[in-house]
């Protein structure tokens, strides 16, 4: 009964270890009413007992309001315990791990919070209890998006239940538990936001779940239910329940005055950058062996525009250029250039191990890593780590030092002081508002360029900075089908986007509702001809921040990113 389990990154990744994919056991699942576990999970539920992992179920309404004929409601609590028990079972979910609260069907409402008149303390007080005797390692709830006014009690009564249990108060209900990792599940209507996890059933889960509905019989819905969920296969999602903290500086750059730790971090790595290009001091051991074909191997931000950006250079100095890029991975025969924000990444790490080195450089951001140990003949680009948004200055010096690498190859050189003076222009600018605006309410943001890297860079910091997905179009990508898929909640933005046919942008616009930004009309970008896509990076980063903070977000303090990639251990 193994699923298949898939989490929505780039690429998606599967699994079949229902506990490594969404969370250890016990698990515990909160369903409003009897049948909205099995509606919403119940495939999942079949095949984690299935493998072993305890699965409670806690259901917080005697379901008395659903009855079809009034003859029928005097019976129907004690007929729809009795069908719960039964489907449950069907699930492998056991009686002594099934837990009614027993609140009144329709009134969770009322019940909320912690109240010492009502039944057993309140709705969320009776969860604590619950949380305390199960000690679940990962909690499900109904998103809070269901029409329903029990399933919106039951999503943050749960949130704050989960809390309340980890925190050290209430002794008499139990010893505190560890945090469980949070999920909602969806029942009568679909996810507010897209969910990060897929499971598909394998049959004989997906057979009991659909045998499971059909103890329902009080339930006159219900036939309908499982006709469509039969049409619409073995499929069931989960979405992340994730809350954001109140920190004072979240919000203090939006308001005159002194800014905040967010923006002073920011602004003092973007102020690095700037002095970084002025000192900038060109690397003779990389022009010398961009002579010959090289492979740069990094992972992220140090390969996307790294790599992107040189050959960009190249095309337009009409220099030939052998430069293939990948990651650690997939990395084979040398000679190669190492770039690492950190000189820690483990991939990187484990393929310098494998490779034949002599030849070899590592362009870094810090020093002191594995790779530098590794790795005689290197570059290191920063004077003091990033403080926030890691492999920003250190991509954009990365490119710099590639980039001056090729031009020099064609006699020329990095105009420095001009890059340095447009960089700072752009950072001290406000961004427009109506471009951060933008940003910062889009579900989607599609970043086009014209082949330089700047796409693929600015697409993976929408995802580090502001938390959005983001997603790159490089070139004349974004003319030729992407269009299908734009909608009012989606954002193109980039240099001068769809600029060459002013009538299809027009014709996007009116046809999907698509907003697009402007990088340049956002905020001021020098044209530095060959050079420009490293003050429009800049200009990336200022924007993104901006709209971090209009979402609420700390760019220095990400939710679950790890600002230093995959780092290797033990190395």
């Amino acid at each position: 009964m193994s699923p298949t389990v898939v989490q929505r990154r780039d690429p998606p990744r599967c699994d079949s270890d229902l506990a490594a994919a969404i969370g250890p056991g016990p698990w515990l699942v909160v369903a409003p009413h009897d049948d909205d576990a099995v509606l919403g999970l119940g495939a999942t539920i079949a095949a984690a007992t299935a493998a072993g992992i305890a699965v409670h179920v806690a259901v917080l309404t005697d379901g008395a309001m659903g009855y079809d004929q009034p003859e029928d409601a005097p019976a129907l609590v004690a007929t729809r315990a009795g069908e719960l028990r039964a489907a449950l079972a069907d699930l492998g979910v056991g009686a002594a791990a099934v837990h009614e609260l027993g609140f009144a069907d329709g009134q969770l409402q009322r019940e909320r919070g912690c109240r010492p008149d009502a039944q057993g303390g309140g709705l969320g007080r009776r969860l604590v209890t619950v949380l305390r005797q199960v000690r679940p390692g990962t909690v499900f709830v109904c998103t809070a998006a269901d029409l329903h006014p029990d399933h919106q009690a039951a999503t943050p009564e749960t949130a704050m239940a989960c809390c309340w249990a980890a925190s050290p108060i209430w002794r008499e209900l139990g010893p505190p538990i560890d945090a469980p990792r949070e999920w909602h599940y969806a029942v009568y209507c679909a996810f507010p936001t897209p969910p990060e996890v897929q499971i598909a059933a394998a049959p004989a889960a997906f057979a009991a779940k659909l045998r499971s509905l059909r103890r329902f019989v009080s339930q006159p819905f219900i036939a309908a239910m499982i006709t469509r969920l039969e049409a619409d296969g073995p499929y069931e999602h989960l979405a992340a329940a994730t809350w954001s903290p109140y920190r004072p500086a979240l919000y203090r750059d939006r308001f005159a005055g002194e800014p905040g730790p967010c923006s002073a971090d920011f602004a003092e790595d973007c102020a690095a950058s700037v002095a970084l290009v002025r000192a900038f001091r060109p690397w003779p051991a990389l022009t010398k062996a961009l002579a010959a074909p090289l492979t740069l191997v990094g992972e992220g931000s140090s390969r996307l525009f790294v790599a992107g950006f040189a050959r960009h250079l190249a095309r337009r100095l009409g220099v030939a250029l052998s430069l293939d890029a990948c990651g650690g991975r997939v990395a084979g025969a040398g000679p190669h250039l190492w770039c690492s924000n950190s000189g820690a990444t483990r991939e990187l790490v484990e393929a310098a191990q494998r490779a034949s080195l002599p030849g070899d450089l590592a362009l870094l951001g810090r020093d002191g890593g594995p790779l530098a140990r590794l790795i005689s003949e290197r570059r290191v680009v920063l004077t003091a780590p990033e403080r926030a948004v890691a492999a920003t200055a250190s991509v954009l010096l990365q490119a710099l030092t590639v980039g001056a690498a090729v031009a020099e190859r064609a006699g020329q050189a990095p105009p420095l002081a001009a890059l340095a003076e447009a960089i700072a222009r752009t950072l001290a600018a406000a961004p427009d508002p109506a471009a951060v605006a933008a940003i910062a309410g889009a579900q989607r943001v599609w970043w086009c360029d014209d082949e330089c890297g700047l796409a693929d860079e600015l697409a993976l910091k929408t995802m580090e900075i502001p938390g959005l997905p983001g997603l790159a179009l490089p070139g004349t990508l974004g003319l030729h089908g992407p269009e299908e898929v734009f909608g009012p909640g989606d954002v193109i933005a980039g240099l001068r986007p769809y600029a060459d046919d002013l009538a299809l942008r027009e014709r996007v616009v009116a046809s999907t509702g698509v907003r697009i930004v402007d990088l340049e009309a956002a905020l001021p970008i020098t044209d530095l001809g060959p050079w420009t896509p490293l003050v429009a990076l800049a200009a990336g980063w200022r924007l993104l921040a901006a709209a971090a903070v209009a979402r609420g977000r700390d760019p220095a303090r990400p939710l679950r990113a790890r600002k230093v990639g995959n780092p290797a251990t033990g190395i």
